[in-house]
């Protein structure tokens, strides 16, 4: 890490002297304390610059959302001099602050002196073909007769983002499809690797990756770049881990096929198919202010959801409708209303904005406990990394998938993050707990 320190030390430096500057010369900006937040970081990663060791996937992730979150969007609201309007009052701005410094001490120190012991086995998954045969013929099956799987596939559903959930359709079907679709993947990758009559595994390998994103890409009625995000950098990490002599190839053929799908989930989200925005200022949009705060719950956000939790005074009882929020079938007949994720949309009068993590956490354990949440995400990625370490298994595709997850839950909140497990990642560890067994 001493080449990160070093490069470390020189963007700091600079932005240490460009917001110090900036904050002493210029007084117009009323919301100025909101450089605190680059400060703090920056000098909080010159301390510690030395001593980060990202050792797995979901860390890494860790790592990049901080940055962006808490230098890149800060930058732009300064150097903008604006930002969002999507608020029903800014009267908890200054509060916001300080809460985004807390949770940022929180995961930032976990980060540097958290280490899970590892007393890890190695996992070894011995499956069976019959079963996995079986799964295949049901995915055929499903293909064929519900073609809805591959055009209407509500990942994210934008009829119900009031919400704030990616919201999965309660429909056992789809759950198996997915849980289907994911178990094969993975259990393709390692046959491919495994294989030593396959040529050019490596290129079969990114092949498979590429039919398998545009298959769920495709399949989401409203295009939910987190999935398409989290699929690619899971399949980069299990990738690298197999084929360690050609990391640099490996990203080279998935992250640039990844951009193009997610710029053109961009553009379509934002051109006249979306939000009625023209296309020659999608690309201006993509570091609107608006859409920084939004998509890195940033202070803004954070203001509004206090603001929320004042008014509707939430509290712990919030938990259970927000964990249940997007369970299937059962989360269909409980009262969402009383969701923290639902009365942060109420109190902003419209569906499509996220109520932060740290919020979130506030309000359910109070001021003391506001990194809580954000706290113990840092740990669980760091003993899925660990477990991904030791897996040599097709497993290791599903724990890499919750490790990236699980790395960018503090630019969302614990209702989507739930979401996608009782989607994708519970169904699809019950086919390899069954797999296994019927093998034993």
């Amino acid at each position: 890490m001493e080449k990160l320190s070093k490069i470390a030390l020189v963007i700091i430096s600079f932005v240490l002297f460009f917001l110090c500057y900036d904050y002493v010369t210029d007084k117009s900006f009323q919301y100025r304390l909101i450089a605190l937040i680059p400060i703090f970081f920056s000098l909080l990663m010159l301390t510690f610059s030395s001593k980060i060791k990202l050792n797995g996937a979901g860390e890494t992730t860790i790592f990049i959302v901080c940055i962006f979150r808490y230098i890149v969007s800060p930058l732009v609201f300064l150097s903008r001099r604006e930002i969002c309007e999507f608020a029903t009052a800014y009267n908890y701005m200054d509060n916001a602050v300080f809460y985004m410094l807390f949770e940022m001490i929180c995961i930032v120190v976990l980060l540097v002196f958290y280490r899970p012991k590892e007393n890890v086995s190695a996992n070894n998954y011995n499956l069976s073909k019959h079963f996995t045969f079986f799964l295949v013929i049901v995915a055929l099956g499903i293909f064929a007769t519900n073609r809805n799987v591959t055009g209407n596939f509500n990942l994210l559903s934008e009829d119900n983002l009031g919400a704030n959930d990616f919201e999965r359709e309660s429909n056992v079907v789809i759950l198996i499809w997915q849980a289907t679709l994911t178990y094969i993947y993975a259990i393709a990758i390692y046959s491919i690797y495994k294989s030593s009559k396959i040529r050019h595994r490596i290129v079969l390998s990114i092949l498979l990756c590429a039919i398998y994103i545009v298959i769920i890409f495709t399949g989401q009625s409203s295009i939910s770049r987190w999935y398409t995000v989290v699929t690619i950098s899971a399949s980069i990490a299990v990738f690298f881990k197999l084929y360690p002599n050609y990391r640099k190839s490996i990203a080279i053929s998935l992250v640039v096929p990844g951009v193009v799908l997610i710029v053109a989930a961009t553009i379509i989200k934002n051109t006249t198919i979306g939000y009625g925005a023209g296309f020659d200022t999608t690309m201006e949009s993509i570091f609107d202010v608006n859409l920084m705060d939004i998509y890195f719950a940033g202070p803004v956000s954070v203001n509004s959801g206090i603001g929320a939790s004042e008014r509707f005074d939430i509290g712990l009882s919030s938990m259970f409708y927000d964990i249940l929020n997007n369970f299937p079938i059962l989360g269909n007949y409980i009262d969402r209303e009383n969701a923290s994720v639902a009365l942060f949309g109420k109190y902003n009068g419209r569906g499509d904005l996220i109520i932060p993590l740290v919020v979130q956490s506030c309000c359910w354990f109070g001021k003391p406990g506001m990194g809580i949440l954000s706290a113990l995400s840092v740990v669980f990625v760091k003993k899925i990394d660990l477990r991904f370490k030791y897996s040599i298994s097709p497993i290791s595709y599903v724990l890499a998938f919750i490790s990236i997850w699980t790395g960018i839950i503090t630019i969302l909140n614990f209702t989507i993050w739930i979401s996608w497990f009782y989607g994708m990642i519970i169904p699809t560890y019950i086919l390899f707990y069954v797999s296994k067994k019927i093998k034993n």
